[in-house]
């Protein structure tokens, strides 16, 4: 889908992309939108006042799970993201985690998947809503080619992405969430410290988690709820 063509929200209305959002940068597996607080030091105005963050995974969390999403016009939000993302916006950098093989099995390129996520922040930029950083793991230990074939930490259920956000914004892991719909996203939380939420997806995965909800609005509330809690301690 092309920007400046019209697309229908989720209240059914079809409205037209705002102007341009491209992403301000892209290297070391980091997408920064251009409309990201993390931008510029400082603390600026919408900010959290604590450096906490909400991790995301992308596929079956934000967009439809399509197994490997290589074009824009591929892309799927699913109900109630943006809602969610704005609660948690709040009070929470919000950071997307997550694992995209496909460049490393050759089914896409890295600058294919720069067009899925300028393409991503576009649509939740059209509904008030916005995320501060998408990190991404291009490798595969088995069906990755070439320099994307090896075992690395960025790959949940490795913790890399979320502690090398850390790192790169001084951010608290301790009273920071992960929400996936995979285990994978709650072994990888439980590795770097933070809390994971499992979301059940459409495909039941075995085992089980400490806290589980059914949609990402229901999983914005519980880390609300949590950080709420505790705070009062």
């Amino acid at each position: 889908m092309a920007h400046g063509t019209n697309w229908k929200s989720e209240d059914g209305q079809h409205e037209a992309f705002p102007s341009p959002l491209p992403l301000a940068k892209m290297d070391g597996f980091l997408h920064l939108p251009s409309n990201s607080r993390l931008r510029s030091p400082g603390r600026k105005s919408g900010e959290p006042s604590a450096r906490q963050a909400v991790f995301l995974d992308r596929d079956g969390v934000l967009v439809e799970d399509m197994n490997f999403i290589t074009k824009p016009d591929q892309l799927n939000v699913l109900p109630g993201v943006t809602e969610a993302i704005r609660m948690l916006g709040e009070r929470f950098f919000i950071i997307v985690v997550t694992n995209q093989s496909g460049i490393g099995r050759g089914l896409m390129t890295e600058e294919d998947l720069v067009a899925v996520h300028t393409e991503l922040v576009q649509r939740l930029a059209a509904e008030n809503a916005s995320v501060d950083a998408l990190y991404y793991c291009p490798h595969h230990p088995v069906y990755g080619k070439g320099p994307y074939g090896i075992y690395c930490q960025c790959r949940k259920p490795g913790p890399g992405m979320l502690t090398q956000a850390a790192r790169d914004w001084d951010l608290e892991l301790t009273g920071s969430f992960m929400v996936g719909d995979r285990h994978t996203d709650i072994f990888a939380a439980d590795a770097a410290g933070v809390t994971g939420i499992f979301m059940r997806g459409p495909i039941e995965e075995p085992g089980t988690a400490p806290i589980v909800v059914g949609n990402l609005v229901e999983a914005a509330s519980m880390t609300l709820t949590l950080n709420e809690t505790s705070a009062r301690l």
